[in-house]
C-alpha cells in the first residue's frame, strides 16, 4: 500500500500533463491517480500513472466530481489533491 496518493485532473492538456508527470518523483510509496474529465485528446496510459480514470460525459464545471472520483480510487491513507499546472516540491 502506498503512503501517499496524488490525485490530479486533466482536461485535454497533454503538454501540461507531460510537465507534471516529468516532475513527480518515481517512488513506490507514492500512488498517482489521474482523472481525465472528458478531455480531447484523451490522456494516454503511462507506467507512472497508477490509476487512469476517464469521465465520458462532458459535464460543465465537473471538477469537484472528477476529484471525488479520484478520491474513491485512491488507496493511500494520505491524499494530495493537486491541479496539473501546480508543481509539488
Amino acid at each position: 500500500m502506498p503512503d501517499l496518493s496524488i490525485i490530479t485532473i486533466t482536461y485535454g492538456q497533454p503538454l501540461m500533463m507531460e510537465r507534471f508527470l516529468a516532475e513527480l518523483p518515481l517512488d513506490p510509496a507514492i500512488e498517482l491517480v489521474v482523472v481525465d474529465d472528458c478531455g480531447n485528446p484523451a490522456q494516454e496510459p503511462r507506467p507512472s500513472i497508477d490509476h487512469l480514470l476517464r469521465i465520458e460525459e462532458d459535464i460543465p464545471w465537473n471538477q469537484p466530481g472528477a476529484r471525488n472520483l479520484g478520491i474513491v480510487h485512491a488507496t493511500a491513507p494520505v491524499l494530495l489533491i493537486i491541479d496539473n499546472d501546480m508543481r509539488p516540491q
